[in-house]
């Protein structure tokens, strides 16, 4: 069995509110895990599944139940950050993915 690297690369970017996410690179399974077929709720599936870590704690988010409520603001912003960083323009896998 395969164990993370403590040293994965991270982003970090911080709400509107101060609250600090950490979020991983998107891989190529996210994209296939992100089963919405609504590209909005797709790219929030994305993103939530970025995310491990908000405030220092290490934390699993759902797409319906806490980036759903999220200023749409912070959404753009942690989700044009964590697409960028990860190389991936989440409104072409959105696309390719319906």
């Amino acid at each position: 069995m395969k164990e993370k690297a403590p040293d994965q690369a991270l982003i970090e970017v911080m709400l509107s509110d101060g609250t600090v996410i950490k979020a991983r690179k998107l891989k190529m399974r996210d994209l296939l895990n992100a089963t919405a077929k609504d590209a909005t709720l797709k790219s929030m599936q994305l993103v939530a599944m970025a995310i491990v870590e908000v405030d220092g704690e290490q934390r699993k988010l759902s797409a319906l139940e806490d980036i759903a409520n999220w200023d749409l603001d912070d959404f753009t912003k942690v989700s044009e950050a964590v697409t960028s960083f990860s190389g991936v323009n989440v409104d072409e896998a959105a696309v390719k993915n319906s």
